[in-house]
């Protein structure tokens, strides 16, 4: 069987976090699978514009993992390896971590 890599948005809401369960008895049936999780932290240009932009990256690196942290453990119960994808971004610009 083929490696098969299963793309997963997760906000941290309940509809994310119930899109995980549903992919875990996929993934179980293919030992190579991997979850690629991925967060995507909208910025507004003013959180980028002057005294704002002090502490804007750590921030949006906090509420990624907060988001990311139940569907990490969900994957890691099942066994199930996965990367996480940190996005950045607004309308006019994105940056993966």
């Amino acid at each position: 069987m083929l490696p098969s890599k299963i793309l997963i948005p997760v906000d941290g809401s309940p509809a994310s976090l119930r899109a995980v369960d549903f992919a875990i008895p996929m993934a179980a049936q293919n030992p190579d699978s991997l979850f690629v999780l991925l967060n995507v932290q909208n910025v507004s240009a003013t959180e980028l514009s002057g005294e704002f932009m002090h502490g804007v990256q750590e921030r949006l690196s906090q509420a990624a993992a907060k988001a990311l942290e139940e569907a990490v453990a969900k994957s890691e119960a099942a066994n199930i390896r996965c990367r996480q994808n940190r996005t950045y971004g607004g309308n006019d610009r994105a940056s993966v971590s």
